[in-house]
């Protein structure tokens, strides 16, 4: 079993691997606003990356691994080396069989799609999509390749693989875009191949790291085996437990393309600022706590599984609160420092900045669905995450409709951060009552003291970017956030929080 401090360092090799990715995600993101801005152009283009994306989401950040890894796992523990590599193969095999079938189906109903009469944004959206259709399969094999890799507790590799996914996005505003011409329909089309040459790197990148597990893969195209069946039956449920929860980003985007030009790219830019501490340290855990739980769970040690639930609920607490209330303190200055140039207005600032702050507000709440949602998949219920993100889904499409009217794309960004906060709730509810209710005042007392200690930090992060007025934009951004960290440690020792002391320890060794 992974010791709380083993699975915090694993969350940090994942977290730090994050990082450079989310850093990359960044520079990615300012480049492609200083040529797209929010145009509706870049609109039409994230409607149509919103497929391969949702599926890079659920394929190779969900439904494969939850599914594979509880199931390898067993194989790993209880059957033979060839047994288990007979298994990866045949999932690897019938993976690769179904995403040729589907890239083919695609191919045909875009391309007979495209010749109907349609505006120029719907038109432009269908001939992207198209474009982006082998993307499937790349996301399929790095999905394959990370669940075998985080199996064997590999984090590094997989983790990293994403920061090349960004290096080939950042390579077509630099380069493939300008090469393309100088209109932006044309230009786009840069980003789709940059992309593809990204997906690609991920699949190389972790081919050595396989490799050095001496795997005796073949090609078997067994659909009968019987560990393909029970992935097969828990990918189901997880494909549409994690669909619900995607398709709100989805979703959102959709109803603000009917807002007018501008609102889904600020909806998207806002979301990746947010996603920033989201990917670097929740998305960390949940991928870091998946074989723990799942461990745990096929041996029955449901002692050590409430406690380790408990612990990475109060571990993320720690990091998630305080970083909700720095973007949403420091929004405009952030968006503003990162994005206004070109042609990414002021007014364009100010619009990203307030989806920013609605949706900061979930942030707690994005980041422990994670963790409860690998605790159900390692205990292989994946039905009720389903059922609980269904109802999270209509919830947040009943708000969209009530607040997208009064507060334009902030209320879209204020529906998804409510109804993911109910979601929490239940999933958490449900969780305890299947496996024991743990000794929950840690986790109460981690929460409040945290949040005081965040507002304490906030407080003090308004007064600093005051005093930093006259200066420069980098000062007014970077100056606060430093001293904003000083701030919150020191209000966590003040109070006595004891993760503040367990960071400070692994930072010592």
């Amino acid at each position: 079993m992974l010791s709380h401090r083993s699975l915090i360092r694993s969350t940090g090799v994942i977290g730090f691997a994050t990082f450079l990715s989310r850093i990359l995600g960044l520079v990615r993101d300012i480049l492609t606003a200083r040529i797209f801005g929010t145009s509706w152009v870049y609109d039409a283009f994230l409607m149509a990356f919103m497929i391969p994306n949702l599926l890079k989401r659920l394929l190779g950040e969900g439904a494969i691994s939850s599914s594979f890894i509880p199931v390898f796992t067993r194989y790993k523990e209880k059957h033979s080396s060839e047994e288990l590599w007979r298994f990866a193969s045949a999932v690897g095999t019938v993976t690769t069989l179904l995403c040729l079938a589907l890239i083919a189906a695609g191919w045909g109903g875009l391309t007979y799609l495209g010749t109907f009469p349609l505006e120029p944004k719907a038109a432009l959206t269908v001939d992207l999509l198209r474009h982006f259709l082998p993307f499937l399969i790349l996301i399929a094999w790095t999905a394959w390749a990370m669940g075998i890799l985080n199996s064997f507790r590999k984090f590094w590799t997989p983790a990293l693989a994403p920061v090349f996914l960004n290096i080939g996005w950042i390579i077509a505003p630099v380069w493939i875009c300008a090469w393309l011409g100088t209109d932006l329909k044309t230009q786009i089309y840069g980003l789709v191949w940059g992309i593809l040459a990204g997906g690609a790197m991920q699949v190389l990148v972790q081919i050595p790291s396989l490799w050095k597990l001496k795997p005796r893969l073949r090609w078997e195209p067994d659909l009968r085996h019987e560990g393909v069946k029970e992935v097969g039956k828990l990918l189901t449920p997880s494909l549409f437990g994690l669909a619900v929860t995607q398709l709100s980003m989805t979703v959102d985007l959709y109803f603000g393309y009917f807002i007018g030009e501008g609102a889904t790219s600020s909806l998207w830019y806002a979301n990746r600022l947010m996603q920033f501490p989201l990917g670097i340290f929740a998305a960390a855990m949940g991928t870091a706590i998946l074989p723990t739980f799942s461990s745990q769970a096929a041996q029955e040690r449901m002692d050590q599984f409430r406690g380790t639930l408990v612990f990475s609920l109060r571990a993320l607490s720690f990091i998630v609160i305080p970083a909700s209330v720095g973007l949403i303190f420091l929004r405009e200055p952030i968006v503003r420092l990162l994005f206004e140039r070109d042609q990414f207005t002021a007014e364009s600032t100010l619009r990203v900045a307030n989806v920013l702050m609605y949706y900061s507000l979930g942030l707690l709440a994005y980041s422990g669905i994670k963790v409860l949602t690998s605790a159900f998949y390692s205990l292989k219920d994946t039905k009720t995450p389903v059922k609980i993100g269904a109802i999270g889904f209509l919830l947040n499409v009943v708000l969209n409709l009530i607040l997208m009217w009064p507060l334009k794309e902030g209320g879209i960004a204020l529906a998804t951060a409510i109804s993911s906060g109910v979601n929490f709730v239940i999933l958490l509810v449900l969780l305890l009552r299947r496996v024991g209710m743990p000794d929950m005042a840690q986790l109460a007392n981690t929460l409040w003291r945290v949040t005081a200690a965040s507002l304490l930090m906030g407080v003090g992060c308004l007064w600093v970017w005051g005093l930093c007025g006259g200066y420069s934009l980098w000062v007014q951004v970077f100056v606060p956030i430093v001293c904003s960290l000083i701030f919150f440690l020191a209000a966590s020792f003040l109070l006595r929080i004891p993760e503040a002391a367990m960071v400070l320890k692994l930072f010592r060794r």
